[in-house]
């Protein structure tokens, strides 16, 4: 199985400060949890495609697309969408179906499958995955104990909560994939070392996209982890492969140019870490050691990778907060507002503030131990 410590990296990696962070839970209840998507371009006004934003809760967006496919009387593979969300959540995203000149045929029988169009409009092409400039997040976070069983009072918890949440808006926080990406358990880790090392065949396509990408995403979060508990994380070091902020572009950092730390201050650079594909790293110098050195003993792992012809891309080793707001006024915990470029993780926000607890994992545990018993 999947060596302990890439494992470890994948479902909880290391976070920056090594300071006090109050206890929370999330995800409770999918109403304190809310996503709005932000969406690289609006509807246009014409066209044959009908973009709509759909409202909905406990439900994850391949389903949602499989119902409106049903509804709009279209094949599944018609329906377009930017991003992937999560099912433990009240979310807000746009979808696009072909053949239909308005919502009006759709807008009930949506609702009565807990559906609901909040807007809409004619767009000239089906809306594309990767097509969305982020998400904005409105989260509720419980105030509990934190993992060495200490609770602190509401005020002193608030400020502790305030202090954490103003570095992140300062430093930004390591861009992680999130533990949703490896599947319960990292099961889908486990998978891909099956199939890329042990040679078991994976004949659903889509499984097979799940697993590569559970794969990539855990070599990326070794590396960023090493580089988070040798404090790299937000620097450059010699031989960087520097990303631009919100692009996948990338170019080796010159020592001689004095421009690139004030560029990296504002954010608009940002070190990186590979999804590992075909070809080498181009990081060289004490970057490229340090990449190299992460990702020891994971050598199998890589070569499966790259016999499956995937390009080779870097992802940025941090992620700037927009827009950061802590809403003090509940009693019992706190709700937090802020925005994130596409691909980021909300969930490694919050542990940078929080000792952070899944609600979701708790409930379903609960409720699975109490079928059990009744058994």
């Amino acid at each position: 199985m999947v060596e302990q410590l890439m494992l470890a990296n994948a479902l909880r990696p290391p976070t920056v400060g090594d300071g006090p962070r109050p206890g929370g839970i999330i995800k409770l209840s999918v109403e304190h949890f809310r996503v709005v998507e932000l969406p690289v371009t609006a509807p246009s006004g014409n066209g044959s495609h009908l973009w709509l934003e759909i409202e909905r809760s406990g439900m994850n967006t391949e389903y949602v697309a499989r119902q409106l496919a049903a509804v709009a009387a279209v094949p599944a593979r018609d329906i377009g969408f930017a991003g992937l969300k999560d099912r433990h959540a009240l979310t807000r995203q746009w979808f696009s179906v072909p053949g239909h000149e308005n919502d009006e045929l759709l807008v009930e029988p949506l609702a009565q499958r807990g559906l609901r169009v909040t807007s809409s409009g004619l767009h000239e092409r089906k809306l594309r995955r990767g097509a969305l400039k982020g998400n904005r997040f409105r989260i509720f976070v419980l105030s509990a104990s934190n993992d060495d069983g200490e609770l602190l009072d509401h005020l002193a918890m608030t400020k502790l909560v305030n202090t954490n949440a103003q570095v992140v808006r300062e430093r930004g926080v390591p861009n992680y994939f999130g533990p949703q990406r490896f599947g319960r358990h990292g099961n889908n880790l486990n998978h891909a070392q099956r199939m890329l090392c042990e040679g078991q065949r994976v004949r659903e396509r889509h499984r097979r996209g799940l697993y590569l990408s559970a794969a990539r995403s855990a070599l990326f979060n070794q590396v960023l982890a090493s580089r988070v508990r040798d404090g790299s994380w937000a620097a450059l070091l010699a031989g960087e492969a520097v990303v631009l902020d919100g692009s996948a572009s990338f170019f080796l950092a010159d020592p001689q140019d004095v421009s690139l730390s004030a560029r990296l201050d504002a954010f608009d650079i940002h070190p990186s870490g590979p999804l590992i594909g075909d070809g080498e790293t181009p990081a060289t110098d004490l970057a490229a050691r340090v990449e190299i050195t992460a990702l020891l003993g994971c050598e199998s792992l890589m070569t499966g990778l790259r016999s499956q012809r995937m390009e080779s891309a870097r992802r940025a080793l941090r992620v700037r907060v927009a827009d950061l707001r802590v809403d003090q006024t509940a009693q019992d915990g706190w709700w937090l507002e802020f925005s994130l470029p596409a691909g980021a993780y909300a969930t490694m926000v919050l542990r940078e503030i929080f000792d952070i607890a899944d609600g979701s994992r708790i409930v379903a545990e609960g409720e699975a131990a109490v079928q059990q018993a009744e058994q």
